[in-house]
């Protein structure tokens, strides 16, 4: 993500709790110790993070976030009490762009081939917004095609 997110950003810092050989910072993005990556004030923190600790990578994106903060996750993690108490409630997303196929997501690495059974979402906030209502949209089939370049398969498959 943050090589493509480079051809239009002018500065992308990209981290992983784990070392995929690509170059990236290795340390935690949320939590306590000292692997945990520094403060960088930034306009966008985009990322798909673990799924039991997207709401902290959402609270530190939003803390230092200019912009907005971009999240792929699973859809269902717009369900949730708790989550809705602590994050939600008083800070929706601005946008939920649902995919309407299945994004198969395979650790470390791109698998055209791959499949999955489940379904994926973007959480998007932006600091201009203040009405509080959060718009559903569709990111229509056909997505992968759409985006696909012919260097794709040298660029990311393993």
């Amino acid at each position: 993500m943050a090589h493509v997110l480079s051809e239009f950003f002018p500065k992308v810092r990209a981290s992983d709790v784990e070392d995929y050989g690509c170059g990236f910072e290795v340390g935690s993005y949320i939590g306590a110790g000292p692997d945990v990556i520094e403060a960088d004030r930034h306009g966008w923190m985009i990322t798909n993070p673990p799924f039991n600790l997207a709401v902290e990578f959402a609270e530190r994106g939003l803390h230092e976030a200019s912009i907005g903060v971009a999240l792929l996750l699973r859809t269902s993690w717009m369900e949730g009490a708790e989550r809705y108490t602590r994050l939600f409630r008083e800070r929706p997303p601005r946008i939920i762009a649902q995919y309407c196929e299945r994004v198969p997501m395979v650790a470390g690495r791109w698998d055209p081939a791959a499949a999955s059974a489940t379904s994926y979402a973007w959480f998007v906030w932006h600091r201009a917004h203040r009405d509080k209502e959060t718009r559903l949209v569709w990111i229509a089939p056909g997505a992968k095609a759409r985006n696909w370049r012919d260097d794709d398969l040298k660029r990311w498959a393993a």
